[in-house]
């Protein structure tokens, strides 16, 4: 996504920025600040907080400590895989995602979509393949059975399209008779009723119903909402309805077994014959000799019972929401379709020319926008979560020379992610464009932490020698530090939640809790886990000690 890019682009010039202000101007500003007294120094090691940490690394490197942490940390992930399965794409409620529930725009809202039965478009587009295809009864039939077939949705609010138009002017030129509101079944009839509504009528006035040309017009649906399960059942119904016209108008049934779609039955209309290796509707009237004599129509049959459907185009086929996205996929891009079918257990492709003048599009307006960035960020979110993981881990490869050492220090930055995924889904805030950032923030600002702990341990081991002592070293010395920094970062994103804008409080609650729950894990689980697994490239550090004598102040 566009937003989603310049975003990262942003952060990334920050950061570089940060770097860049860190390494050259922080050293001058400490040059001339006043070193801390000594005396000072030796007091805060014996101070409150340093008897503190002193206490709770005692604790936590125990064997009842270690045992207890791994418990915990094991039972919270679980406990977090649990709650993840109730989170959602897209919006979870109703109302703006960037303001509250009972903000005045969103009470506003719920009122009008209360009166009105339903605002938020839905536009599916009707494109003819040549013009005047609008005036074509079959394909206003069909656009009249879509609205009736999606208006049955909770959701679907009322809709609007051409054949209601047709319908309304056929029904006033027959004193208002409720049997004359219909379509009528032969192109002059409907070019002439046409002719009357919008005669009179400016382009810009026609152009929001149909083209120029009578080839495109399109069937709006108003939805009650826009929340992300309702938007993926309508847009699954609406290629539900357009898959299933469309094998209806090719003349089969299709049915699923457990080895995926096979075709059910074959109906007598409409009869093909094979042209140069495509199926097309056959000519109802036959063609003659030199003679005059009539020559006899060859039809012929794409589809037999029992065939199997394996694809369609580039797409595989195995079940019926597989076809319904093929076939939609297809028809929207080629009017000639190509099927993969198993015939007896041979695969051969099927070409077929379809009778139908113009075909079903999806999608428009606010619904089908949501609609594609919420299959977008189905997508993303898995590969935001895949790249950022990754990156850090190659850059710890480089760093430590080890591949280990990455699933050491990502290893609670992949449990924070499960738990503010699973608060995410506790509390109703969608995965959506907005909170989509928050993974790759919340590693960058996680895996400081960590880092930290690590390099203290590996130097400290270089002296020691010895593995717990180093790791009880780290965490009262870099320990201390990185609590200084967790508090900071932590305390200070908490201030967003007190913003009246929903999209700030909730993003600077999602970033404490990610820093919070990162920050204890580097405090608790990462110590344990070295400890326990003892991992390589920091236990070949101790062989420096060998030569090393260590000097105690």
């Amino acid at each position: 996504m566009l937003m989603l890019q310049k975003l990262a682009v942003t952060a990334s010039w920050w950061i570089l920025a940060i770097t860049v202000s860190e390494m050259m101007l922080n050293p001058i500003v400490y040059y001339y600040l006043k070193a801390p007294e000594p005396e000072l120094v030796l007091l805060r090691e014996r101070g409150l907080f340093r008897q503190a940490i002193n206490a709770f690394v005692a604790k936590l490197i125990s064997v009842p400590g270690k045992t207890l942490t791994m418990g915990v940390w094991i039972a919270a992930t679980a406990l977090g895989l649990f709650l993840m399965r109730g989170a959602t794409i897209g919006d979870p409620e109703a109302a703006s995602p960037l303001l509250f529930s009972d903000s005045p725009y969103n009470q506003s809202h719920t009122q009008i979509q209360g009166k009105f039965g339903g605002v938020e478009p839905l536009i599916i587009v009707s494109e003819g393949y040549d013009k005047n295809a609008m005036k074509d009864p079959k394909t206003l039939k069909t656009m009249e059975n879509f609205q009736r077939f999606l208006e049955r949705d909770e959701t679907v609010g009322y809709s609007f399209s051409l054949s209601d138009i047709l319908r309304a002017v056929n029904s006033v030129f027959h004193e208002l008779e409720p049997k004359w509101s219909v379509i009528p079944n032969n192109w002059v009839d409907i070019g002439g009723l046409f002719f009357i509504f919008f005669s009179g009528s400016p382009p810009t006035e026609t152009a929001k119903y149909v083209s120029t040309d009578y080839a495109t017009a399109h069937v709006t649906f108003f939805c009650k909402d826009h929340k992300g399960e309702n938007i993926r059942r309508v847009i699954a119904r609406s290629k539900e309805f357009i898959a299933g016209d469309q094998l209806t108008d090719i003349g089969i049934e299709v049915a699923e077994d457990e080895k995926g779609m096979y075709v059910k039955a074959v109906h007598d209309e409409p009869r093909w014959e094979d042209t140069a290796g495509t199926f097309t509707i056959a000519s109802a009237v036959p063609d003659a000799d030199e003679e005059g004599n009539e020559i006899p129509i060859q039809y012929a049959q794409p589809f037999a019972v029992g065939d199997r459907i394996v694809g369609v185009g580039s797409l595989d086929v195995h079940n019926v929401a597989s076809l319904n996205e093929a076939l939609v996929e297809e028809t929207a891009k080629t009017k000639i379709i190509r099927l993969h079918v198993e015939k007896d257990g041979v695969q051969t492709d099927v070409r077929i020319d379809p009778p139908w003048k113009s075909v079903l599009k999806l999608a428009g307006g606010l619904i089908g926008v949501l609609a594609a960035a919420n299959e977008a960020l189905v997508r993303n979110d898995l590969l935001m979560n895949f790249l950022g993981f990754f990156t850090v881990w190659v850059i710890l490869l480089f760093t430590y020379r080890s591949a280990a050492c990455g699933l050491y220090l990502l290893g609670p930055l992949i449990c924070s992610n499960i738990l503010v995924n699973g608060y995410m889904a506790v509390n109703g805030i969608g995965i959506n464009v907005h909170t989509l950032p928050l993974v790759t923030v919340g590693v960058g600002f996680g895996i400081d932490y960590g880092l930290y702990i690590v390099s203290r341990v590996i130097e400290e081991i270089r002296v020691r020698g010895d593995l717990q002592d180093s790791v009880r070293e780290a965490l009262v010395t870099s320990g201390k530090a990185v609590t200084f920094t967790a508090i900071t970062m932590i305390v200070s994103t908490l201030f967003w939640i007190t913003s009246s804008i929903r999209f700030n409080a909730e993003m600077g609650l999602l970033l404490a809790i990610w820093m919070t729950i990162s920050y204890i894990g580097s405090q608790t689980l990462l110590p344990v886990l070295i400890l326990l697994f003892k991992p390589n490239f920091i236990m070949k550090e101790a062989f420096h000690s060998e030569n090393r004598k260590l000097v105690r102040f």
